[in-house]
């Protein structure tokens, strides 16, 4: 596994546009609502990339406000593919 963590006041431009391209992916071609057992739209949109990925959102000490991200990928191949098609 690879990971790696983004502070969320800081993101680089490939999380902003990973966000936008989910975003639009998500307005436009989710299946909507949810399919059963889908478990979430991450997921989804992994499979419908073609890699495996998952982000973590990780929340300051209060508990109030995102405090950064993790990105995970199944390997260095992985993580490279994503951070080419975003």
């Amino acid at each position: 596994m690879v990971s790696v963590t983004i502070d969320a006041n800081d993101t680089k431009s490939w999380v902003n546009n990973y966000f936008f391209i989910f975003r639009k992916w998500h307005k436009e071609h989710a299946p909507k609502p949810l399919p059963a057992g889908a478990g979430n739209y991450i997921k989804l949109y992994s499979e419908y990339i073609g890699i495996e990925y998952e982000i973590t959102t990780n929340m300051n000490a209060k508990g109030d406000d995102i405090e950064s991200f993790t990105f995970t990928w199944q390997s260095e191949e992985d993580k490279t593919m994503f951070l080419l098609r975003h």
